[in-house]
């Protein structure tokens, strides 16, 4: 996730496939929903949701919270979420439910 979102031109074009939660954007919720995972860099106090933004088509289908294994090609461009500057964004090969990973939390 940090390598990507740093440097997501060196991503452009690469396909990946990982497990995540869903979360609903507010804007783009139609076609939209953003895979992540809560993440921990240093300690308890800092864990925070990490998202990708993710375009698929059944974005409104899913449940909030819920997980999925995402594969799916990456773009560097920008969106909202990245407050205007370039960043990863997904588009979808397939969305598949999955058990919740564990640990629940990843360290990094």
């Amino acid at each position: 996730y940090r390598d990507v979102t740093e440097e997501p031109a060196k991503y452009d074009g690469k396909t990946v496939s990982f497990k995540g939660q869903v979360a609903l954007l507010r804007r783009d919720k139609d076609n939209m929903f953003a895979p992540g995972r809560f993440v921990m860099t240093c300690c308890e106090d800092d864990i925070q949701f990490c998202g990708v933004p993710c375009r698929y088509e059944k974005a409104k289908e899913l449940e909030p919270r819920s997980w999925v294994t995402v594969t799916a090609t990456i773009q560097a461009e920008k969106h909202v979420l990245y407050q205007g500057e370039l960043g990863p964004v997904l588009t979808a090969v397939a969305v598949q439910p999955a058990e919740p990973a564990q640990p629940d939390v990843a360290t990094f």
